[in-house]
């Protein structure tokens, strides 16, 4: 019986300091998202992904384009 207590206690601890926990960091990322910090992480994530996708044309056009003179050679 005792041991059904403790771990019952010890789960109810646990979620109230789970939940305050929760709570406050909620409240932190809430004051650190502002309009500008949104826009710039899109801003950095498309250009991420714009490079990428360059990067990708540009090694498909290369592969598309065939073996040049400096592959036949070797």
């Amino acid at each position: 019986m005792f041991r059904r207590m403790f771990w019952f206690a010890l789960g109810v601890i646990a979620g109230i300091y789970g939940t305050a926990w929760l709570k406050r960091k909620a409240s932190e990322f809430g004051e650190r998202l502002t309009l500008a910090s949104v826009i710039q992480a899109v801003t950095d994530v498309s250009k991420f992904l714009i490079d990428k996708l360059l990067e990708l044309w540009k090694k498909e056009s290369n592969v598309a384009s065939g073996p040049n003179d400096q592959t036949l050679q070797s």
